[in-house]
C-alpha cells in the first residue's frame, strides 16, 4: 500500500502515520488476524507535481462591515454601492420531480401540489432551484425535463437558474455521457433555458454499491459527460460534486478536473454536535463563521486550479445537519429547523448575499414529512401551514435589493464566556452578535435591512443614519420563537411573526432587535 505526500497527506498536517488493519469485509467471518511484520518505507514518490495545500493560501478573511463597538449604530448612505447583491442565496432546492412526499410529482406522473401548496411555494419568491435525479424518475428522462419545466412556470423560478442532476440521488449508478447529452438536447429542442448541470449527487459518500469506487472513477465520468454536454451546448454551466473538508474527494478532485468544471458543489451543511446542548450564538455565529471562512478558503483554492477562467460556487444543498442525543437523524431532530435552525439560516443568508462569496444556494429541502421536521420548509400533509424556515425564505426573499450598500458604523462582538471544549475559538475571530445586510433597489427609492440578533437573551437597540437618502416611511417584520425546542411546524403565523416598531427621525430610523430573532425592515424615502 502507498500513500503520496502531496497527495494522500500533507506532512507539516499529518506529522503521524497510524496503520489500521480490517481482517475481514463480511461481519460472519471469524475475525483473527496474525501479523508477522509490519515495515514502513521512504522513498521518492514517481507522481509528478503536487496538490497545493489550501492552508497556505491567501484570502481575504470574512468581512464583517460593522467594527466592534457597544452598540449598533451605523451609517447607510445611498450613494455606497458595495456590489449587485447576491439574490440567488435565497434559493431552495426540491428533492427530485416525483419526490419522496409525492410532490411535485407523484410516480405515475401526475402532478400533486395544491393550489394552496403552489401558491406557497410561488410566494417565497425563489431566485434558484435545484433538481436531483432527474434521469432516475419512473417516466422518461424527456418527460421528466418537461416537469421540471412546467414547475419552474408555476412558481415562477427561472430555468436558467435551476441546476438539474439525472442520476441517482445515492450515486449508486450512472447515465452514459450520450444520455446526458441526449437529456440536454432534447432540453434545447423544447426551447428550455436549462443551462446548469451537475453530475452525480454526493458520490463521495461512497454509498453500498457506489458507481464511484475512487475519485478517479467520479473524475473520469465527469470529463466525458462535459465533453458530451458542450458538444450540444457550448454554453453549458457543468458542476462538479466535492467534499470540501476530504483531501481525495475534495482537492484532489479540483486539481484533476480543472478546466472541466464551471461551478463547484460543496453542499456546506453544518454539522453540529450535541445541538441540544448547544447556546444559541455557538449555532448562529460560531459554526456560521467557521463554515464560512472554509467556504473562503476554498474559493481560493478553486481561483488557484483556474487561474486561468472563471470557476464558482453554486451550493445545492445547505442548512443546519445535526444529529440527536439518541442517535436521531436530522430530519428528526426539531432544532435544525426551528428558532435555532432558522437564525442559522438567516445569518448565512446575510453574508451570501452581502459579500459575493458564492453565485447562488439553495437549502434543503422544498417538502418534508410532518412526522420528520427538521429541514421542514412546506409540507403536503399539511399545505394550509407553514414552517418557521418558510417564514425566513418569504421575507427575506422580499428585503434583497439589488444594490449592496456600504455600512459603516458598530456592532455589539462576542460569544459567551462559557463554550465547551468542542468549540475552540482559535480559529474563529471576533464577529458581530448582530450580522447585517442592507441593500437599495434598482431605482434607489427603497432600502432593504434585515438583521439577525445571535443573542438568546439580549435585545440589541439599533440606530440607522442615513446619508443622501430621505426616509419617508418604514415598516418592520421579526421572526422569532420563544421555545429552543419548538416544534418548526407553526399552527399560525403569529407564533413567530410579528410587526417590529420603527421610529422614523430627521438623520434615519430607531429600533430594537428583539433576542433570537431575524427582523425585516422596509424603508421608502419621499
Amino acid at each position: 500500500f502507498e500513500i503520496h505526500e502531496g497527495w494522500d497527506f500533507f506532512a507539516h498536517r499529518s506529522r503521524f502515520i497510524l496503520l489500521g488493519f480490517k481482517t475481514t469485509v463480511d461481519n460472519q467471518e471469524e475475525k483473527t488476524l496474525w501479523l508477522d511484520d509490519v515495515s514502513v518505507t521512504e522513498r521518492e514518490s514517481p507522481r509528478d507535481g503536487r496538490m497545493i495545500d489550501d492552508t497556505t493560501l491567501d484570502y481575504e478573511p470574512l468581512q464583517h462591515r460593522l467594527k466592534p463597538g457597544p452598540r449598533l449604530e451605523f451609517t447607510l448612505d445611498a450613494e455606497k454601492r458595495l456590489r449587485r447583491s447576491t439574490r440567488d442565496a435565497g434559493g431552495v432546492s426540491f428533492h427530485r420531480v416525483a419526490g419522496w412526499t409525492r410532490a411535485p410529482y407523484d410516480r405515475d406522473g401526475e402532478y400533486t401540489l395544491s393550489p394552496e401548496l403552489e401558491r406557497a411555494v410561488r410566494e417565497m419568491r425563489l431566485p434558484m432551484t435545484r433538481f436531483y435525479a432527474v434521469g432516475d424518475e419512473p417516466f422518461s428522462l424527456e418527460e421528466a425535463l418537461d416537469k421540471v419545466a412546467e414547475v419552474c412556470r408555476r412558481i415562477g423560478v427561472p430555468e436558467d437558474h435551476t441546476v438539474l442532476e439525472f442520476e441517482t440521488q445515492g450515486a449508486t449508478s450512472k447515465l452514459p455521457p450520450e444520455v446526458w447529452a441526449r437529456g440536454v438536447r432534447y432540453s434545447l429542442q423544447q426551447g428550455y433555458r436549462f443551462r446548469h448541470w451537475e453530475v452525480a449527487n454526493e458520490p463521495y459518500l461512497m454509498r453500498p454499491g457506489t458507481a464511484f469506487p475512487s475519485p478517479d472513477a467520479y473524475i473520469e465520468h465527469f470529463k466525458a459527460v462535459s465533453r458530451a454536454i458542450h458538444n450540444v451546448q457550448p454554453d453549458a454551466q457543468m458542476g462538479i460534486a466535492i467534499n470540501p473538508g476530504s483531501l481525495t474527494w475534495g482537492n484532489y478532485v479540483l486539481k484533476q478536473a480543472a478546466g472541466f468544471y464551471d461551478f463547484v458543489v460543496g453542499h456546506h451543511y453544518a454539522f453540529i454536535r450535541n445541538v441540544h446542548e448547544r447556546r444559541l450564538e455557538e449555532v448562529a455565529l460560531i459554526e456560521n463563521f467557521r463554515k464560512l471562512d472554509a467556504i473562503l478558503r476554498l474559493n481560493a483554492l478553486i481561483r488557484t486550479y483556474n487561474s486561468d477562467r472563471e470557476v464558482y460556487q453554486y451550493d445545492t444543498e445547505w442548512g443546519m445537519h445535526s444529529g440527536g442525543l439518541n442517535g436521531e437523524k436530522a430530519d428528526y431532530v426539531d432544532r435544525n429547523a426551528n428558532i435555532f435552525g432558522t437564525l442559522h439560516r438567516a445569518v448565512r443568508l446575510i453574508y451570501y448575499t452581502r459579500e459575493d462569496i458564492l453565485r447562488g444556494a439553495s437549502s434543503w429541502e422544498m417538502f418534508s414529512r410532518i412526522r420528520a421536521q427538521g429541514f421542514g420548509i412546506l409540507s403536503p400533509d399539511m399545505p394550509d401551514k407553514r414552517f418557521m424556515i418558510y417564514w425566513l425564505y418569504y421575507y427575506f426573499n422580499r428585503h434583497v435589493g439589488e444594490w449592496v450598500l456600504d455600512m459603516d458604523g458598530t456592532a455589539p462582538y462576542g460569544y459567551p464566556d462559557e463554550v465547551d471544549d468542542d468549540y475552540d475559538l482559535s480559529d474563529v475571530p471576533p464577529g458581530p452578535i448582530t450580522p447585517t445586510l442592507a441593500t437599495i433597489s434598482e431605482n434607489g427609492r427603497t432600502i432593504y435591512l434585515v438583521i439577525a440578533n445571535g443573542s438568546w437573551d439580549r435585545a440589541i437597540p439599533c440606530r440607522v443614519n442615513l446619508r443622501d437618502f430621505e426616509a419617508k416611511n418604514a415598516t418592520g417584520i421579526v421572526l422569532s420563537h420563544s421555545n429552543p425546542d419548538g416544534k418548526p411546524l407553526l399552527e399560525r403565523k403569529g407564533e413567530a411573526v410579528a410587526q417590529l416598531p420603527v421610529t422614523v427621525t430627521e438623520q434615519g430610523l430607531v429600533f430594537t432587535i428583539p433576542g433570537h430573532s431575524v427582523v425585516f425592515l422596509t424603508v421608502q424615502r419621499d
